[in-house]
């Protein structure tokens, strides 16, 4: 059986970070993977997510299974955290949510779902889009499609473009949508196209589902979340996929939920989640419950939430601050290059125009890692290494 893996192909991008990881040049930059670093290049652990961490290990009296649908007290509170406490859905009984180990088992949970409740449905992904995100349903056996997104000339949201795009989508099919910092490019939907883009799919009964991976790095945790409040206000059904990776700093403790928007609510809302339950159990079992326990914790204790609070908005402003540096350093190193585009953009990342030849090139001759897409990471770059960063690429365009 194993002889058929003689030809086996690494995936692009773990074939990047497992060059990067090799890598052994003092000047390496990994600008590729989509993880928070402090000033000093360190992926920290947050004091409020240690100190929560520390007091529920010290309370805990079992390690007895949750069961498939996870944590339910993590689940009340990720629906508050995404949606607010006083929106419509949120006692309804329309809104039922599993915790999954991350976003990623989130979506393909979702893609199982899809498969067994609409196996016709055509997923439509932004072009660009996190590849690892279209793995979850082709994998599955569903159909993907593209839509235009981004305008690489100017660097913007082509929202008209997106639109015309999504105008060959067919009744009920699926429409992945980044709630905020958008992955890759950090071109993000304003609210007013948010509006424009529920009434797009409510006419052409569309289904939205929302990837939430991002909340509290864009304008904060409240306006990050303000797009996706809407949609969740108006639209009969709807999925929305969420990772506490990065808001919570917890990304090897693998800590998310699929929150499902039914049309009625009901009986109709419990079979259905309780399907995703049994959807679940056949894919792995349950999820891990640590980091949900204290993320639980932390949501239910003021103290605590005060802190993770200010944690998170120092961090983006971190990034803000390495954004606006980074152009700087660029506007001066490479003044044929416009790089006022990412001062637009939201979260961590932008995209620098690069073919794959460049930043192959990037790659072998600077010990500079970026995704395919040309994704840059601000939170990984330190700032004394940014001069050397636009000397590298000044070399790679000449």
């Amino acid at each position: 059986m194993f002889d058929k893996l003689t030809d086996y192909q690494d995936d692009i991008i773990e074939g990047i970070f497992r060059r990067c990881a090799a890598d052994n040049r003092p000047e390496v930059m990994n600008l590729s993977i989509g993880v928070y670093r402090d000033r000093h290049g360190a992926a920290p652990v947050m004091n409020a997510v240690r100190q929560a961490e520390a007091d529920v290990i010290a309370s805990q009296q079992t390690k007895a299974y949750v069961g498939p649908l996870g944590n339910m007290a993590y689940a009340g509170a990720i629906e508050r955290l995404v949606l607010g406490d006083d929106h419509p859905v949120i006692d309804s009984g329309r809104l039922k949510t599993a915790q999954t180990p991350g976003a990623g088992a989130a979506l393909r949970v979702a893609a199982e779902l899809i498969r067994d409740l609409a196996p016709d449905t055509t997923i439509w992904f932004s072009d660009p889009v996190w590849l690892h995100q279209v793995d979850f349903f082709t994998r599955a056996g569903l159909k993907v499609a593209w839509h235009p997104y981004y305008d690489w000339q100017s660097g913007t949201l082509d929202f008209d473009a997106m639109l015309d795009g999504l105008g060959k989508a067919k009744a009920g099919d699926i429409v992945v949508i980044h709630a905020a910092c958008h992955n890759p490019t950090g071109a993000d939907l304003s609210l007013d196209q948010w509006r424009v883009l529920t009434e797009f799919c409510l006419q052409r009964k569309l289904m939205p589902l929302v990837d939430s991976a991002y909340q509290g790095y864009g304008d904060g945790i409240e306006a990050d979340a303000a797009g996706l409040r809407h949609m969740a206000a108006h639209m009969p059904e709807m999925m929305i996929a969420v990772s506490s990776s990065k808001s919570f700093a917890v990304y090897r403790d693998r800590v998310g939920a699929l929150m499902l928007l039914h049309p009625e609510g009901g009986r109709g809302a419990e079979e259905a989640w309780l399907h995703m339950g049994d959807l679940i159990r056949g894919l792995y079992f349950m999820p891990p419950d640590l980091g949900a326990a204290v993320i639980t914790h932390i949501m239910s204790d003021a103290s605590l939430k005060a802190a993770w609070q200010a944690e998170l908005e120092t961090a983006r402003t971190h990034v803000q601050r390495l954004r606006q540096l980074t152009v700087d350093h660029f506007t001066t190193a490479l003044p044929d290059f416009d790089s006022r585009y990412m001062l637009r953009q939201k979260g961590m990342f932008s995209c620098l125009p690069l073919s794959d030849e460049q930043r192959l090139t990037l790659e072998q001759d600077h010990a500079v890692y970026l995704m395919p897409s040309g994704r840059l990471n601000f939170a990984a770059l330190s700032e004394d290494k940014i001069t050397y960063l636009a000397e590298a690429l000044n070399t790679v365009w000449k």
